[in-house]
């Protein structure tokens, strides 16, 4: 600090902070002032509280409206979307007035803060305030609904909520529900000190705008948001030129990250850009996306479990509650929550072993705080509960605790409860992105891939979006059958049947990834419901989409089941996934590909027309399943599986040749495009039984014939100079 100037403050003196030019060491942000600089400036005179009131002296400062903190602007907000307004101070005071050697040697005040709404017909009012507690890190909420617009939004309207995860990061945040009502109104906060009763900073106003921000392609995105995947393993200074392009040139701030870092959200700055049906963030993302020290940037989309049921439910948590017997297969719920209270669900939900409850430490090193029963990346924090229902029915499912159930009797499954949507049934990419690598790394070793005995071993995805390819949930699914561990079990959609996936961007059902299995619903007749979409190359398999008898929420109490009929491929989608852990149970050594084979080649056919409108033409058969992979000759197999942390080596070695078509119906062409000495290609079908092969020794075009062989799936092995490339190939009538 560059003092040239020390003042002798004398009794009554008043010292006006705009008149003193000697004081231009004095730390300034943007051209205007905050209460960290008065704090600066009793530092550098030697006066603490005390002292400052008993030679009284103050300070004169009045602030235009160019010295408002933080962004003003528009704050667009989409229909049904929770909104939160975060004090936007880089050095906002919890990280200042937590730092407890500070506060004792300079017995420094902590700040308050007023939460301020209107609209055009409205006189401005205060909605919420947050005032210190008498600990250092207690703070006091109070929350003010006198508004006749907010009479209208009703108990739910607004809600005040405090992020204490990281200490050096925390917010404040008013998050208003979603309301048309809110259409066109304003807030902005006002911040006080005691320290110095004569200056209050206000922020400027944010107008919100009630409506969609809509990427290229129409489709809906979460307003001002981009998902960021940094390039942990290129050069650092890329990497921090791109962080420094997203701080400095876009104005975007890191709100969340997790895996330790590896999966980030980022939110742009409201400005009249950004207003504009979300064109701000549709013109970002490409200028970020190129950045060499960044994996990937991508919008973030919102995703819906489709389900309107709210049943609010705060359960407590018992160490004793959950299972840690590591002979069943575990099945990991991304989804609302699943209640670990419910009587029936509790014995099949999965207790991580390798972390101590409540010691407010990461035992298992995953970045974690004691995630005892799975993980709510909604809230950041380790209670996964369910306020929607959605997730609990999921389980219950999943668990074999429904009607219709799948192998009641049968035991071997387990549950990993992960929330990543609201109470709306509303969550985004990024959550869902953060579940999925959770729940892939849990109890496996990120560096050796090698899987523990209770790792997970399917992921139930009962969600989806339409809209473009998200890199950052692609990588989370293709990271999952790294190695073929992971079978990624989604749902087709509710779109009805007349919405064609292999058409359509419905994501995760539209990635091209080959250990996802993508489920369709039956109805009670064996033919596709009539809500379900369908896919004769993205819609794998299908199942029973409506039970009659499902769990929810319970908070402990009976009845344990609820006769609650609910339809949808949401609810298909476990019972495959059932059937899927089961067969992993069975068979421990098998790939996310043999199970998924298995169970698409002994599927019951569809009773009706509707055979031809998915891959495996049928319905869900365990029992056949089973017999199937009795019968497979090669259990590990597994096509050349590109993983997040293989992709330019393996980029590099796929350009030696290429094939297409892919589907094929008659013969598929390998088109070499670097020179090599010999070749072998070899076709085996799904159970590894080799087929057919071939040398080629120099030729640049291979022709291999598929026209006698069923439709299905089969293995292309590619064999020149040591190297082996494998290819999963769909032969389509």
């Amino acid at each position: 600090m560059l003092i040239t100037k020390v003042f002798e403050a004398t009794s009554s003196t008043v010292v006006n902070f705009l008149e003193q030019p000697d004081l231009a060491g004095i730390r300034m942000q943007d051209n205007y002032l905050n209460f960290a600089d008065f704090h600066a400036l009793n530092v550098a005179l030697g006066v603490t509280t005390a002292t400052q009131a008993s030679i009284g002296l103050s300070y004169q400062y009045a602030p235009q409206r160019s010295d408002s903190l933080g962004i003003g602007g528009v704050r667009r907000r989409g229909t049904g979307a929770s909104l939160d307004f975060d004090l936007e101070l880089e050095d906002w005071a919890f990280r200042f007035r937590n730092n407890g050697a500070m506060l004792t040697a300079w017995n420094i005040e902590r700040y308050s803060y007023d939460w301020t709404w209107g609209n055009a017909t409205e006189t401005p009012f205060k909605i919420a305030s947050c005032d210190p507690g008498a600990a250092m890190e207690q703070v006091n909420f109070s929350l003010v609904l006198t508004s006749p617009t907010f009479s209208a939004l009703g108990s739910n309207g607004i809600n005040l909520a405090l992020n204490v995860s990281d200490p050096a990061e925390t917010r404040v945040g008013v998050r208003t529900t979603a309301h048309a009502l809110l259409d066109s109104s304003f807030i902005y906060h006002t911040i006080s000190c005691t320290q110095f009763p004569a200056i209050n900073f206000q922020a400027r106003p944010k107008t919100i705008v009630f409506g969609e921000c809509l990427e290229a392609a129409g489709n809906i995105m979460v307003c001002q948001e981009m998902t960021i995947q940094p390039n942990n393993s290129g050069r650092n200074e890329e990497r921090d030129a791109a962080m420094r392009y997203l701080q400095d040139t876009l104005g975007a701030r890191k709100t969340r990250d997790c895996m330790c870092g590896d999966v980030q959200l980022w939110t742009l700055p409201d400005n009249i850009e950004l207003t504009a049906n979300g064109a701000g963030t549709r013109s970002a993302i490409p200028s970020t996306r190129n950045k060499p020290g960044l994996r990937s940037a991508d919008a973030n989309y919102p995703l819906n479990t489709g389900n309107s049921i709210t049943q609010p439910t705060t359960p407590s948590i018992d160490a004793s509650q959950g299972s840690t017997d590591p002979n069943r297969t575990l099945i990991a719920i991304i989804d609302s929550g699943t209640d670990p209270d419910h009587p029936l669900l509790a014995q099949h939900i999965r207790a991580n072993a390798r972390e101590t409850q409540n010691d407010d430490t990461d035992n298992d090193g995953n970045c974690l705080i004691d995630d005892i029963l799975g993980f709510n990346f909604l809230d950041n924090n380790n209670v996964p509960y369910d306020d929607i229902n959605h997730g609990t029915i999921v389980g219950s499912i999943a668990a074999g605790l429904s009607t219709p159930a799948l192998s009641a009797a049968d035991s071997s499954v387990a549950l990993l409860p992960v929330k990543f949507t609201n109470r709306f049934g509303q969550g985004s990419t990024f959550e869902a992105a953060c579940g999925i690598y959770y729940a892939v790394d849990y109890h496996r070793n990120r560096s050796t891939g090698v899987r523990d005995e209770d790792s997970v071993r399917v992921i139930n995805a009962s969600w989806g979006y339409r809209g473009e390819f998200s890199h950052v949930l692609n990588d989370a699914i293709a990271y999952a059958g790294r190695r073929c561990g992971v079978l990624f079990v989604c749902a087709a959609g509710n779109d009805a049947q007349d919405m064609d996936n292999d058409d359509m961007g419905n994501y995760p059902a539209h990635f091209s990834l080959p250990n996802i299995l993508v489920v369709a619903a039956t109805d009670g007749a064996a033919n596709l419901a009539s809500y379900s979409n369908y896919g004769r190359l993205s819609a794998h398999i299908a199942a029973p989409g409506t039970f009659t008898n499902v769990a929810i929420p319970q908070e402990g109490l009976s009845p344990n089941t609820t006769a609650l009929p609910q339809s949808g491929t949401s609810f298909a989608t476990p019972y495959v996934s059932r059937a899927a852990a089961i067969l992993f149970n069975e068979y421990p050594a098998a790939s996310a590909e043999a199970v998924k084979q298995a169970l698409m080649a002994t599927a019951t056919p569809l009773a009706s027309a509707d055979s031809s409108r998915l891959a495996s033409g049928g319905v869900v058969n365990l029992n056949a399943a089973l017999t199937y992979l009795d019968s497979m000759s090669a259990l590990g197999f597994c096509t050349n599986f590109i993983g997040v942390e293989e992709l330019d080596e393996a980029e590099q070695q796929a350009s030696s040749h290429i094939l297409f078509p892919n589907p094929a119906r008659e013969n598929l062409q390998i088109v070499f495009t670097e020179s090599y000495t010999e070749a072998t290609i070899l076709l085996f079908d799904a159970k590894g039984s080799e087929i057919s092969r071939q040398q080629a020794r120099g030729e640049t075009h291979i022709n291999v014939s598929l026209a006698n062989l069923p439709q299905g799936l089969y293995l292309l092995q590619v064999r020149t100079s040591g190297q082996t490339h494998t290819h999963k190939i769909v032969k389509i009538d």
